[in-house]
């Protein structure tokens, strides 16, 4: 029989999520760029995926550590959702840059917005809990969020724009 307290084991877990995080952002990013690489066939759009899901990683990760924000067993569930999020976004625009007309283009930004937005939406409505951690939860959860639908509508798009025309 084993006996532990909730901070016992909370004490044990959390240094080993610590110690497991290099390996499972790896392997994360791994799975990105195969699985893009497989998707699209193209160097250059898993490249740019890659990149906008980066940059809203490293932009988020910062934020965090900005606002003093520590990653616990609560907020960290909103972590796989917000890269997940993040990739989803940033695969839709890409695939918009090089395979549809403006207005279409427009039509697949707006939807990317709305379901940035709407899952802001429901982890914002988190924010409104007794509970610190399921408030800290939605906190990580539009920080992480905002930064990527910022990264996916703007510097991608602009990102991609400059790589067509060469300036990059």
């Amino acid at each position: 029989m084993t006996f532990a307290s909730a901070a016992a084991l909370l004490g044990e877990v959390t240094p080993a999520l610590i110690s497991d995080a290099p390996w499972i952002i790896a392997l994360v990013f791994l799975g990105l760029i195969l699985a893009t690489a497989v998707a699209s066939r193209s160097v250059g759009v898993t490249l740019d995926v890659f990149l906008a899901t980066a940059l809203s990683t490293v932009l988020f990760a910062a934020t965090l550590t900005l606002f003093g924000i520590d990653l616990h067993l609560y907020n960290l569930l909103s972590v796989p959702v917000v890269i997940g999020l993040a990739v989803d976004g940033a695969v839709h625009v890409r695939w918009a840059q090089t395979s549809q007309t403006p207005r279409e283009q427009y039509a697949t930004y707006k939807a990317v917005a709305a379901s940035t937005l709407t899952s802001m939406v429901a982890f914002g409505a988190l924010l409104t809990a007794d509970s610190p951690g399921l408030r800290s939860l939605g906190e990580v959860g539009v920080i992480g969020l905002g930064i990527s639908l910022v990264v996916n509508l703007f510097w991608l798009r602009a990102w991609c724009g400059n790589v067509q025309s060469g300036a990059v």
